[in-house]
């Protein structure tokens, strides 16, 4: 599948040797999960990879047409270790291509995505405060935030189609 500058398929841990390098980055995931070794990762992005076989979505590994390069990754995901919140969106951009507008794009395509494609009528997001640029990506495609959860210290965005 793709969007404008982007193209997306589903997740692997295939995708692993070109991912490690920002979920590592402890300073670009200052306000996300760090993940600081190979097996936490192979074992985060798995976890993901497997939501396509009993969900039938998850994320996509995120490929830069222009270059063919591997910058990321995100999509609609449900978090196992807080099912509850339900259908969440999430991405991950390597840090040198920050800025350039991609994080949108797949929040755009992921929204869309989900509410056209699989039929959800609502998604959440997180975001932390100082994290501005991902509160206002969030805001820019459509989420309004809720509140700010302090045993999260996120706040807490919906999306809800047709409103």
């Amino acid at each position: 599948m793709e969007s404008q500058f982007l193209s997306y398929r589903q997740i692997s841990v295939e995708a692993l040797p070109h991912l490690i390098g920002i979920m590592n980055n402890s300073e670009h995931m200052r306000y996300s999960v760090n993940l600081d070794s190979y097996d936490k990762c192979a074992l985060y992005i798995k976890r993901f990879a497997e939501q396509w076989k009993t969900l039938g979505y998850s994320c996509w590994t995120i490929t830069e047409k222009k270059t063919g390069q591997v910058i990321g990754w995100g999509g609609i995901v449900i978090d196992e270790d807080d099912p509850h919140w339900g259908p969440e969106l999430i991405y991950y951009i390597a840090p040198e291509k920050s800025g350039l507008g991609y994080a949108s794009e797949l929040a755009n395509f992921a929204t869309s995505y989900a509410t056209n494609v699989i039929g959800l009528s609502k998604i959440v997001a997180f975001a932390h405060p100082e994290n501005v640029a991902s509160n206002k990506i969030l805001e820019r495609v459509g989420f309004k935030l809720v509140r700010y959860l302090d045993d999260m210290s996120r706040n807490l965005y919906e999306f809800n189609a047709g409103t």
